[in-house]
C-alpha cells in the first residue's frame, strides 16, 4: 500500500514461462504514461474548433485521460468501457494495435490487443491526396479516411440530404504530399441548384 504497486507472490523454484509473463505484464503496467493517442472518427475532425459537439468530446476525454498516470490505468481505462485489453511486448512504446484505430467493435465482446516497443514510434508518414472533385460526402470521406486523413466540410449546409451534393473544390490541391493525419478542406455544391 505505501508504494502502490501489486505484488505478485512466486515460488521462483517452480517458475514456469507463464509465471515470468505474468511479471513483466505487471511491471510493463506500472510504466508512467508519456502520451496518449486517440483517433477519432473523420467527421469529429471535420468539426469546428468550437463546435458544441467536439467541444464535449475533447472536454470528456481530457477528464478521463487526466487519470492516467501509469500503462495500468490505461489499460484500466479501456476496460472500463467494455474491452479486453492484451498487452504484447515490454515496450514503453504502442507501435500497432489490433483492431486497427477507427474500426468499430462492440465494447463487451472486443478484444484489443497492443503490440509495444522501445523504439520511439515515427508518426510522420506521407501520403498524396486524391482527386475528391465529385464525389458525395460519403465517398470522399471514405476515400480520406482510408489515407489517414481528416475532412473539414465547407459549402452546402445540407450535403448529406438529398442527391447531388458533391465535392466542387479541395485544399490541398490532388496530388499535394501531405503528413498523415493532415486535413483536407472541401468544399460542396449541389450541381442541380438545389443549395
Amino acid at each position: 500500500e505505501k508504494y502502490q504497486v501489486n505484488v505478485l507472490p512466486v515460488n521462483c523454484l517452480e517458475m514456469n514461462e507463464k509465471d515470468i509473463s505474468a511479471i513483466l505484464a505487471e511491471l510493463l503496467y506500472e510504466f508512467p504514461v508519456k502520451q496518449v493517442q486517440l483517433d477519432f472518427p473523420r467527421w469529429i475532425s471535420g468539426l469546428e474548433k468550437e463546435h458544441e459537439i467536439r467541444k464535449g468530446i475533447y472536454a470528456t476525454i481530457r477528464k478521463s485521460a487526466s487519470q492516467i498516470k501509469k500503462m495500468r490505468d490505461g489499460k484500466t481505462f479501456a476496460e472500463s468501457l467494455g474491452f479486453e485489453v492484451e498487452v504484447i511486448g515490454d515496450g514503453e512504446y504502442v507501435k500497432s494495435q489490433s483492431p486497427s484505430a477507427g474500426t468499430e467493435v462492440e465494447p463487451d465482446t472486443a478484444k484489443i490487443i497492443l503490440y509495444t516497443t522501445n523504439e520511439a514510434v515515427n508518426q510522420e508518414k506521407k501520403v498524396k491526396v486524391p482527386n475528391l472533385t465529385g464525389m458525395t460526402a460519403v465517398a470522399a470521406n471514405g476515400t480520406l479516411t482510408n489515407l489517414n486523413l481528416n475532412i473539414k466540410i465547407s459549402g452546402t449546409k445540407n450535403y448529406m440530404s438529398g442527391k447531388g451534393a458533391v465535392v466542387v473544390e479541395q485544399s490541398p490541391a490532388a496530388g499535394t504530399v501531405v503528413e498523415e493525419g493532415s486535413v483536407v478542406n472541401i468544399t460542396f455544391r449541389y450541381l442541380d441548384d438545389m443549395d
